[in-house]
């Protein structure tokens, strides 16, 4: 008898789970995402949907893999939170992805931001592809065709296939939070340098800290497309030069590996790291971070100085 109350229990739980959030693969005019509410990815393996950082009690729109809910991978509304928990995320009467105050008043606190067509405003849909890449599309043409999406627009990681440098004229690059608790755009960024030789460089409060050393040996290609393959048997770094872009995509050659690149500030410093998921601990490892001692950091010695560890000041 006690039993049969206890799965009575459960099973009423259960159903009340399911009626207090609910998930989608679409956002549309009329499939909005509130408090609660999940944006998934075909395959399940990406998230949409509000959150806090860390202890903050303001909610933003972000992603993270399904199995890491305390790692935002993105943020929309990173210097625009919410402040309570009745946002709602939505495509407005003129075809963008918005979000709004609950009661649809005042102007959004993110737009997606783009033209779109007047008769195609009621036909625009988002999604989170298996990528985690969140797009907007137009579903008046035979393949939606893509107005906008999160790739074009990183934050503080960078997923594998997504790009940081110049591409078609966009400037792309990552950015750091301000703190755990607090997303807003930080004082350090990552990016592909494309003037002269093009360098990976971090920059702390606009001036370079680290940059990625030249492998040893590189495969160059003879054709617009330079790859530099890594040390490493798990991922690919590749740069891409051509008369289009000057960036640095990277891949994942291990697609069992689930792994990030992302930077962080503290006081002072700045430094990006190489996370992978490890599921036995349930947790994000550091593969390598860089700068690793004062001599990593950009122009410790000068243009001609060698530097040693063991004698370099690091004030």
């Amino acid at each position: 008898m006690h039993s049969g109350k206890g799965l009575l229990n459960a099973l009423l739980q259960f159903l009340l789970l399911q009626l207090c959030n609910s998930s989608t693969t679409n956002i549309t005019f009329d499939q909005s995402i509130r408090h609660g509410d999940l944006l998934l990815s075909h395959d399940e393996t990406f998230v949409l949907g509000f959150f806090s950082p860390g202890t903050s009690r303001k909610r933003c729109v972000g992603i993270w893999y399904n199995f890491s809910e305390d790692m935002a991978v993105w943020v929309a509304n990173r210097d625009d939170p919410v402040n309570d928990t009745l946002g709602i995320l939505t495509i407005s009467t003129d075809g963008n992805l918005v979000l709004l105050h609950s009661n649809r008043q005042g102007l959004p606190l993110w737009s997606s931001n783009v033209s779109v067509s007047p008769t195609s405003t009621t036909n625009t849909m988002a999604q989170l592809l298996d990528t985690g890449n969140l797009v907007l599309v137009n579903q008046d043409t035979n393949h939606n065709s893509v107005l906008w999406q999160s790739f074009d627009h990183p934050t503080h990681v960078l997923l594998p296939n997504m790009k940081i440098g110049m591409d078609h004229g966009k400037n792309l690059y990552l950015t750091s939070w301000n703190s755990n608790n607090d997303p807003g755009t930080g004082n350090c960024s990552f990016t592909t340098e494309p003037y002269g030789s093009p360098q990976i460089i971090l920059y702390n409060n606009h001036a370079k800290w680290w940059r990625l050393s030249e492998p040893d040996a590189v495969f160059v290609s003879e054709s617009p497309k330079i790859s530099r393959r890594s040390s490493s048997d798990t991922f690919d770094i590749i740069l891409v030069k051509n008369e289009d872009e000057i960036t640095t995509p990277w891949a994942v050659l291990d697609h069992s590996v689930f792994s990030i690149i992302v930077i962080s500030e503290s006081d002072t410093s700045a430094s990006v790291k190489q996370l992978a998921w490890q599921g036995k601990q349930q947790g994000w490892v550091v593969v390598w971070s860089a700068p690793t001692d004062v001599c990593d950091k950009y122009g410790t010695c000068g243009p001609f100085g060698v530097c040693n560890t063991h004698t370099a000041k690091t004030g």
